[in-house]
């Protein structure tokens, strides 16, 4: 990974990636709740925050924690799906929404030996490994039962309220609160860190709602004789619950990549108007002009200019490139291409060193060989270019009869006249040319010319007797 890459990780986290000795810390992720107020079909836990499933950033920060076991808890049907994002971990499965002490609960016996337990929630993506690190200090330093992460929030509503006591802290749920209760705006994020002698016990002991039935963790702390809190910025504490507060979170993880990446030597021209997903690498002297979309495991090398309306998706780009208003997916850009304006490279698409392509083209699974032009309003299709290849305007790889595929493939320094259709499968050999306009069915010798046209014949007088009068 490079500096800046570093950078821009460090940004998103708010910390590098040194990990808090963890051989005995069991991380428990809660991640079974229904997500109704999504109003989707997908897991609320698998909704995409900057190109990411929520779930996936409670998972990373644990195992940046270097945590000895990590549990995730899901509900029932979603275990393909979970596991499929959340890769090296355990999994319980919450049978019925029973409360997220019962959800803890589910933690496998096997698993329950590590001295420390740190519970963290699917739906909580933005709290960082700094604060977590000094959660688990502060925890450890103290040797307390409980540590708790608070925050001071400026509209509290919904959430519980954490108040003084003389035991540390108590707290309350909004329903009980006073309304001296309620004025508080420091909340109970539910993340925390307990010392497993403690939990366990207090656990087994813990007794379901009258109302609900549910076993709630915050119905634990009264049992914890010594707690603490640490309270942590505002936006660590957002919570997912709506598509509303997925927006925000997106708004706060979004200026966070834009200010680690600006901290690591990119240029990122207007942030507020610039998207860039978690996954995206970009190396320092880089430019990213407004408006443009990095998304998924794109990679963008230094002394590239990207932008502005461009969008690439899961691309390898090279050094010192230029990439004007175009969409780039799953493609390979090589060091010192050009791609101006309105192009579309789709997967499997590699353009070479040197490379240039125009305005108005269309690239799917081919090559583009190194210092190749491809002049505007093209498309290649299943073809491969040699080196020093000229594709004139209007140029197109017929690479499709209507049953299957085929390949053009094209060698070096060959010119390819405007509005060429090379019909594949074809070869045309080094340094042949094919005129303009001529349709190409059959293979091309090298150095030869390929001409296809009927003769040209002109009609004299025929637009004066087009445009007599009739009587």
């Amino acid at each position: 990974m490079t500096r800046a890459a570093r950078g821009a990780r460090q940004g998103q986290d708010g910390a590098g990636r040194r990990p808090v000795a963890g051989r005995d810390l069991l991380v428990v992720v809660l991640a079974a709740g229904e997500g109704k107020r999504m109003r989707s079909e997908t897991p609320k836990v698998l909704h995409r925050l900057a190109g990411e499933p929520l779930l996936g950033y409670p998972v990373n920060l644990a195992h940046s924690l270097g945590a000895r076991h990590v549990v995730v808890v899901h509900a029932p049907g979603q275990g393909a799906a979970v596991k499929a994002v959340c890769g090296d971990c355990t999994f319980a499965i919450q049978d019925e929404a029973r409360g997220t002490g019962d959800a803890l609960n589910q933690v496998p016996h096997s698993l329950r030996g590590a001295a420390e337990v740190l519970v963290l929630y699917g739906d909580v993506p933005l709290l960082t490994v700094a604060s977590v690190r000094a959660l688990l200090q502060l925890r450890r330093r103290r040797d307390l039962d409980l540590a708790l992460v608070t925050a001071r929030v400026p509209d509290p509503k919904g959430y519980g309220r954490v108040v003084s006591a003389p035991a540390g802290f108590r707290v309350v749920e909004e329903a009980d609160a006073t309304p001296e209760e309620r004025a508080v705006d420091v909340i109970n994020t539910g993340v925390c860190c307990f010392r497993a002698e403690a939990l366990w016990p207090a656990l087994r002991a813990g007794r379901r709602s009258s109302v609900t039935g549910e076993v709630y963790l915050t119905d634990l702390f009264a049992r914890m004789p010594r707690r603490a809190t640490l309270e942590v910025a505002a936006e660590e504490a957002v919570g997912v619950n709506d598509r509303s507060q997925l927006a925000e979170a997106e708004r706060i993880v979004r200026r966070r990549i834009n200010r680690g990446l600006a901290l690591a030597g990119v240029t990122v021209v207007d942030p507020a108007n610039t998207y860039i997903d978690a996954g995206v690498r970009i190396e320092a002297d880089a430019v990213v002009e407004p408006f443009t979309f990095l998304r998924g495991q794109t990679v963008i090398g230094a002394r590239t200019h990207v932008g502005p309306f461009a969008e690439i998706e899961d691309c390898q780009v090279g050094r010192d490139c230029v990439i004007g208003r175009s969409h780039l997916v799953g493609s390979t850009v090589e060091d010192g291409v050009a791609i101006g304006p309105f192009n579309r490279l789709r997967a499997g698409s590699v353009v070479a060193r040197g490379a240039r392509i125009g305005s108005y083209a269309e690239i799917k699974n081919s090559l583009v060989g190194p210092e190749s032009d491809v002049h505007h309003f093209s498309y290649l299709g299943d073809a491969v270019l040699g080196k020093g290849v000229n594709i004139g305007a209007g140029t197109v790889t017929a690479n499709y009869d209507g049953v299957r595929k085929s390949q053009t493939v094209i060698g070096d320094h060959v010119f390819i006249g405007s509005d060429s259709i090379l019909v594949a499968p074809l070869k045309v050999g080094d340094d042949a040319y094919t005129a303009a306009g001529s349709v190409i069915t059959r293979d091309v010798e090298p150095g030869s010319l390929a001409v296809e046209r009927a003769e040209q014949r002109d009609v004299e007088g025929w637009v004066a007797r087009k445009r007599r009068p009739r009587a």
